[in-house]
């Protein structure tokens, strides 16, 4: 009886590891493809450098290629800053794999990996948009707040993909932190004073 109790958890254990598994893989790749899709409609519809109003106020719509980091920052050392990134989009997939495998918080595994897929959509664009070979590629951006940066899709993923797992994990952290309370022992304290 024991070792069918102890073969049902086992299964169920590994039926839920493949359900994560798939989840995760499939928020990375719709956010890779996603933001593919997306620049590839800038691409084709909106004029280079030139703004042009969005449906969202304070946005507008500007074409722009963007060999470096955030904020432009890195752009004169092209493919040592691609490569960099590539050797830490490595490291969080295989931390993200980790998670699967160990069958890790699944709502904070799926959330990291669409973060990490909006990376892996910029390196897809460092990689294979370059006119001097692997990794010299630039970025391509479309959505421009003049106050702020000009950015696309997989900055909003990796971003986003980030404040929600960290939103989850401090929910998470404070539901497993906060006090129980005992009903009980408050009616004995009342019905003894």
């Amino acid at each position: 009886m024991l070792t069918n109790q102890a073969s049902a958890t086992t299964s169920a254990r590994v039926v839920n590891r493949r359900r994560l598994a798939l989840r995760t893989l499939t928020a990375g790749l719709l956010a890779i493809a996603a933001d593919q899709a997306a620049k590839g409609i800038a691409i084709l519809t909106l004029p280079y450098g030139q703004p042009m109003p969005s449906v969202i106020p304070t946005v507008d719509l500007r074409l722009v290629l963007n060999p470096g980091a955030a904020f432009g920052l890195g752009a004169r050392v092209g493919p040592l800053l691609a490569a960099g990134i590539l050797i830490i989009l490595t490291v969080l997939t295989a931390w993200i794999v980790r998670r699967v495998i160990r069958g890790e918080n699944p709502t904070l595994t799926v959330l990291l990996a669409i973060a990490v897929g909006g990376g892996w959509g910029n390196m897809v664009d460092r990689a294979f948009r370059g006119e001097h070979g692997v990794l010299s590629g630039a970025v391509v951006d479309y959505f421009s707040i003049s106050w702020f940066a000009i950015f696309n899709l997989a900055d909003v993923l990796t971003v986003g993909g980030i404040a929600a797992a960290l939103l989850v994990a401090t929910l998470q952290h404070r539901r497993t932190q906060s006090p129980v309370i005992d009903a009980s022992a408050d009616q004995s304290a009342v019905a003894g004073s």
